[in-house]
């Protein structure tokens, strides 16, 4: 299946637990609108605002484990989402082009 949109699922911490907004059409959208669009949609989100159609069809979701805490996960795929990706906080470690060390 061959989509010709670029959707943004956005994973928000609220009370109740973990909510998806969809950011549509990032591909159309600059930097600035897009983070402006995400602060609302995240406000949203935690207010407990949302429509149906606020977290309906993603190509593309995005999680961080940071936040909560969370040091591992298992990624799920929902049509028509594609994919999911998934972050955590970084840790500190060193990098020097002898030895090939990169941060944990």
């Amino acid at each position: 299946m061959c989509k010709r949109y670029y959707h943004l699922g956005i994973a928000v911490d609220t009370s109740e637990g973990l909510v998806v907004p969809v950011v549509r059409d990032v591909d159309r959208k600059g930097i600035w609108e897009l983070a402006g669009e995400l602060t609302t949609l995240s406000q949203r989100a935690r207010e407990q605002k949302l429509t149906p159609a606020d977290v309906q069809g993603a190509s593309f979701t995005i999680s961080s484990l940071g936040g909560i805490g969370g040091t591992g996960f298992h990624p799920s795929s929902t049509r028509p989402r594609s994919a999911s990706w998934a972050s955590r906080a970084p840790r500190c470690g060193r990098y020097a082009a002898t030895d090939r060390s990169f941060p944990a």
